[in-house]
């Protein structure tokens, strides 16, 4: 059906599987790394299957886009938008892009090409990159949303999604697409060529795809809901809040109002300063401004969304190769190939790649720019200037950060029938990616209080106060570079045999095993030019390697219990499905994960299904090895209201001295899932062209790996009962000594160890207090239950055929528990959580080469209930309001049959998606008036397509 994604069964290994012509794909199932019976169907799951002409009428520029239409995908999850104002995108240093199928993680979801593993991608985090394959090489999507780790192992607890490519093709294709909005613009040329061969009498084929894209980049400032200052749309101005400012040229000197240097109650005269007095430093300042010039309770301020870019720069180059070749009567060989190549470029406001704080200089008593006599400012004292060093920087590069991305996945197989008509397969699967998360090259000045920057302040080098730009000569005090490189590497190799063991009534019963091994290397190599000489530095961040070994036993059998010759009334068809999976790892132990279905087919017209399971995800390495991810940061004035009275507050205000410590911990275990699903598919006979599908499932997810919400152990007495295992006191000891490590209290001394970041922080050791331990911990649950339902219909009205299909999920429970001891919350339509209802429909027709479609999309309403303070006023929390767009395809495609020889083989289409420009609903949240997750700001976006093959 031309735009429509149907619930397809399932049959035989992808990656065998010849090209078929769209919309004769009636059986699909997703194979590969796990268990396979062939030529059986998969029982009791369901599919969701996109031919690729459903693929293209979505008008979308890549894979993940594509299957990110279906309503069982929610955007929870990385992509290269960096909807937090800096460009590291909230951990997602590399830009990359997870799906998530449920909503309920992305590393819940599986992501296979032609039902093999790729290399995980990731410096910081561990992932599958959700863009692997062009869209000139995809046949279609298979996504199968049910657990499946008896199948194939780690990550598929709520599903997994495999992109199936063309393997067969006589000819020359040649593609190109063009999109455009209001903001940006994107375009892509393609070429796909194959050709089959026969020598000897051995059968052979190979097919190559290329695809180059280039995307300029959309600024934040350009789109009104990102900017900071959201007064029009009834937020705040977020360009200050309390100490953190975006600062014009002269910036600002921010001081903090209460005693002993600690914040003070909110000033009335300027309520977004919070605890804070800000000197605005006067306009035209070239020398040093006196006390008196300054301006009180007012700052010089920019928006500094205009510094940014949301979506980056992007350029993609994608290669495709799929080759097979018969060697003998019974042996075949294989190999399939691609390499996916990309470079993102992201302006930064900050050249420290901050979202936290302006870029601030501490100016430090006796020196030359030190200005005595500021109120509340103690002798001796030090403070702040925030400083634009982006308006300064006017001879320097701009302060961009690059993201390389390479991966190249290659598996050669072999497939031999054995005896009788068992077959067995050994293939061998090599991926690598390689990326740099943090790419600052000649650009990046650190923000720390020992930086070259403070260094030439404090030295009488650099005026913080001028508005006059930096020389040359300046900006080689200050420029250098940082980066985070990070490699992963895998080799999985699996031997697997499938075929018929003996004869019931209902038919044959078949089984497969085999086993798998994998090994996996990660590797980060991090640097930056640190120290107040701005020496490149690498031998105190990351230069870790970490690897892994895994192997795994798995078997399935297919029962045929009842067949139609049977004569049952009421069953034509039963079917039984087993598989077990066991798996060992080298870092954390061993998995069993076992699952049944069943398949009983009523009539013709009706058939039902459930299934039983249960999935694990292995911790990803960098959750495990502090030496890949790791903080240990010293905070004098942490807010303290926990009521503890075993953790010294600081001259009786409430706040104490906190070692922070995140990142890796060894300790860690695999998450688990248990899924059960039933279901029917309904295709009448007395209306040729209906099918109804429907699927009621329930999923548990214990064991998640959190970094539990260190910032607030102490917010109250209730959150440091929860947390209280992760909360170490830390006695004063007599005789402690900075720098003397064998001083220090024994409880404080493990977290000083084994980290990467936040060093320069900890000037004090023995006036830590309390240790707030937020790294990985196994800690979270989740219940997760729903209703999947799927219809399409076809007729035929004499003029044109009519189409009419639809898909939605409606979650009716999503409960989650931070930790154990917490209450369950209701994480269901909420921000940042699950929205309970989404769907898309499409009403197409199709007459000769031209057909047409529209599609409907919608998300429903939910709650804003993210905390949100304007002017030192909390909020109260708002409902959201659906969203509904219009997608509209119009498609020419001609046979081999046109009219016209030069039109045969033409395929021309034209999609607008937001047909009649659906505003996104005003949600605000802490520094923007949009939830990118769920609406978007781009308006009408339009894609004109065009393809010709050459046979």
């Amino acid at each position: 059906m031309s735009g429509a994604a149907a619930a397809q069964e399932v049959e035989q290994d992808p990656v065998v599987a010849v090209e078929e012509p769209v919309g004769e794909v009636d059986e699909i199932v997703v194979t590969g790394t796990g268990t396979n019976i062939s030529g059986v169907k998969p029982v009791g799951s369901e599919a969701v299957v996109m031919d690729r002409e459903a693929i293209l009428a979505t008008g979308r520029n890549n894979v993940a886009e594509i299957v990110r239409t279906l309503p069982q995908l929610q955007n929870l999850g990385f992509d290269e938008a960096a909807t937090g104002a800096n460009a590291h995108a909230g951990g997602n240093g590399n830009r990359g892009t997870t799906l998530n199928l449920r909503g309920i993680g992305s590393n819940a979801t599986l992501i296979l090409v032609d039902g093999h593993r790729v290399a995980p991608s990731g410096a910081a985090n561990s992932f599958t990159d959700a863009v692997q394959v062009p869209v000139a090489a995809l046949e279609r999507v298979e996504v199968v949303a049910d657990g499946a780790s008896a199948i194939y192992g780690s990550d598929a607890i709520s599903g997994v999604v495999n992109y199936v490519l063309r393997k067969k093709m006589n000819g020359i294709e040649l593609g190109g697409r063009y999109n455009f909005s209001k903001y940006n613009d994107e375009y892509a040329l393609s070429a796909t060529g194959g050709t089959s061969w026969s020598i000897g009498g051995r059968e052979g084929s190979i097919i190559v795809a290329y695809e180059h894209s280039e995307r300029t980049a959309i600024a934040r400032g350009k789109v009104p809901y990102l900017r900071q200052d959201l007064r029009r749309y009834g937020g705040a101005d977020f360009r200050i809040v309390g100490n953190v400012a975006s600062p014009g040229n002269p910036g600002n000197i921010v001081v903090p109002s209460g005693p002993g240097g600690a914040p003070g109650a909110p000033n009335p005269a300027f309520p977004e300063a919070g605890g804070y007095t800000y000197y605005a430093i006067p306009a035209g300042t070239t020398g040093i401004p006196s006390v008196g010039s300054l301006v009180p309770n007012t700052a010089n301020l920019v928006d500094r969304a205009d510094y940014e870019d949301l979506l980056p720069q992007s350029s993609r180059d994608q290669v495709v190769a799929y080759l097979n070749q018969e060697l003998t009567d019974t042996i075949s060989l294989y190999n399939q190939t691609f390499y996916n190549e990309r470079e993102l470029s992201t302006r930064t406001f900050l050249p420290n790649n901050s979202s936290a704080s302006s870029f601030d200089i501490t100016i430090q008593p006796g020196t030359p720019y030190y200005i005595s006599g500021l109120p509340n400012v103690a002798p001796g004292q030090s403070y702040v200037v925030q400083y634009n060093l982006a308006e300064h920087a006017t001879d320097a590069p701009d302060f961009i950060n690059i993201n390389p991305d390479k991966t190249l996945s290659t598996t050669t197989g072999l497939r031999a029938r054995v005896a009788g008509d068992w077959e067995g397969e050994l293939y061998y699967t090599y991926g690598q990616n390689r990326t740099c998360g943090v790419c600052y090259i000649g650009n990046f000045v650190n923000g720390e209080s020992d930086s070259a920057f403070n260094a030439a302040v404090n030295a009488g080098l650099i005026n913080p106060y001028s508005v006059t730009p930096l020389t040359r000569s300046q900006l080689d005090l200050v420029l250098g570079t940082n980066f985070q490189y990070a490699q992963n590497y895998f080799h999985d190799s699996v031997l697997k045999f499938n075929g018929s063991l003996f004869d019931l009534p209902g038919g044959t019963v078949k089984a497969a095993f085999g086993g798998e091994y994998t090994f996996t290397i990660n590797r980060l190599q991090n640097g930056a030019s640190r120290g107040p000489r701005n020496i490149l530095d690498t031998e105190n961040d990351a230069n870790s390697r970490r690897s892994r070994t895994q192997w795994a036993a798995f078997g399935e059998v297919y029962v045929p219990l009842v067949g139609a010759e049977m004569d049952v009334p009421l069953v034509q068809e039963l079917i039984v499905n087993a598989a077990v999976r066991y798996d060992h790892y080298s870092d954390f132990g061993d998995t069993v994960n076992p699952k049944i279905g069943i398949g009983w087919k009523v009539n013709r017209s009706l058939a039902l299904r459930g299934s039983w399971g249960t999935s694990f995800r292995a911790p990803g390495m960098p959750e495990l090895e502090p030496g890949l991810f790791s903080v240990a940061a010293q905070i004098p004035f942490f807010p303290n209201n926990s009521g503890r009275s075993d953790i010294d507050l600081i001259a009786g205000q409430p706040f104490s001295n906190v070692l922070l410590r995140l990142g890796g911990n060894p300790e860690l275990k695999a998450e688990k899932g248990t899924t059960w699903s039933i279901g029917g598919d309904f295709t009448p006979e007395f209306l040729p062209g209906l099918r109804v599908s429907a699927t009621y499932y329930n999923i548990e997810y214990k064991d998640q790996i959190l970094g539990p919400p260190a910032g607030n152990y102490l917010a109250n007495p209730a959150n440091a009962s929860t947390y209280s295992q992760f909360i170490i006191p830390v006695p004063a000891r007599a005789g402690c000594v900075n720098g003397s490590p064998s001083t220090y209290d024994p409880s404080l001394a493990p977290f000083l160890e084994n980290f990467l970041y936040g060093g320069a922080s900890i000037t004090d050791p023995c006036g830590i207090r309390v240790v707030l331990d937020g790294r990985y911990q196994n800690v979270a649950s989740a219940v997760q239950n729903g209703i999947d339902v799927q219809a399409s219909y076809s007729v035929d009205t004499g003029i044109g055929t009519v189409l009419i299909g639809g898909n939605f999920t409606k979650i009716l429970k999503n409960e989650q528990r931070q930790a154990p001891g917490l209450p369950a919350f209701d994480a269901l339509d909420r921000i940042n959580y699950p929205i309970s209802f989404r769907a898309r429909g499409n009403l197409g027709y199709v007459r000769g080469p031209f057909s047409a479609n529209l599609f409907v999309n919608h998300v429903g309403g939910y709650l804003n209930d993210q905390p949100l303070t304007i002017r030192n006023v909390i909020q109260p929390n708002s409902e959201v309001p659906s969203w509904t767009t219009f997608d509209l395809n119009l498609g020419l495609s001609f046979g081999e049959d046109a009219r016209w020889s030069f039109m045969r083989g033409t395929r021309l289409s034209a999609t607008i998606q937001n047909l009649f420009d659906a505003k996104p609903p005003i949600v605000l949240s802490g520094g923007s008036a949009i939830d990118m997750r769920n609406a978007n700001p781009y308006g009408p976006i339009v894609q004109l397509a065009l393809t010709k093959t050459f046979r």
